[in-house]
């Protein structure tokens, strides 16, 4: 398993510019996957203390997970389809308090299998690049992000893949918010910031559009 205190890892340099695909040509999903290498599929933050009702982030922030909850299934049965399509898998986490020994770092209803990328997020945004390197070398030119929370970690990790060059596909179905309770200007209900798919080479589909794709 890789980390976030990886040395090769930790300090992107330049930003990880040095590490940037050249900006890329905009593609449809169907030339996109005949054009490519098969892409990575990018799991963000899928642990229990964001998608678990006992989770600690979830009870501290009175999160609304019923959304997650519901989009648990599908994710985890896209995981296996792309598993059988050939696709590789990474995974996203973010870090907790005491992570050793803490039930919040845990995964929640997924798990990797031996020879998955894991990486730990040191700051929200630098999950893509702590990736990068590693998706380089298998020349790795588009992910599929999936996971959560879509307002916040997604879209920093579909932004930060935009910046570094890559091809981004987010489906909608394999994403999900959980909007607090306690306040509205909370981290979790940023609706005004700017949107991902605005994004140059970033596709917004379905999972049932995307697998299709891969056949």
């Amino acid at each position: 398993m890789y980390n976030s205190q990886t040395p090769a890892l930790a300090q992107p340099r330049a930003g990880g510019a040095e590490l940037a695909y050249p900006r890329q040509e905009s593609r449809g999903i169907n030339e996109l996957l005949r054009s490519t290498c098969s892409p990575t599929v990018v799991v963000v933050d899928m642990q229990k203390a964001f998608c678990s009702p006992e989770g600690q982030t979830v009870k501290n922030y009175l999160l609304d997970i019923r959304e997650v909850q519901k989009m648990i299934p599908r994710l985890k049965r896209f995981i296996d389809q792309a598993r059988d399509h050939g696709l590789n898998i990474a995974w996203v986490r973010a870090p907790v308090k005491d992570q050793d020994h803490n039930p919040n770092f845990d995964y929640y209803k997924v798990q990797p299998k031996p020879g998955d990328l894991e990486v730990v997020k040191t700051e929200t945004h630098d999950g893509m690049h702590l990736l990068n390197r590693h998706l380089r070398r298998g020349r790795v030119q588009t992910v599929v992000v999936i996971g959560v929370f879509e307002s916040l970690c997604v879209k920093t990790e579909v932004f930060v893949a935009n910046y570094l060059g890559y091809y981004s596909i987010v489906p909608s179905d394999l994403v999900a918010d959980a909007p607090s309770k306690r306040s509205p200007y909370s981290a979790w209900n940023i609706a005004a910031t700017p949107d991902w798919r605005a994004l140059d080479n970033t596709h917004s589909t379905t999972s049932t559009i995307l697998l299709e794709a891969l056949k």
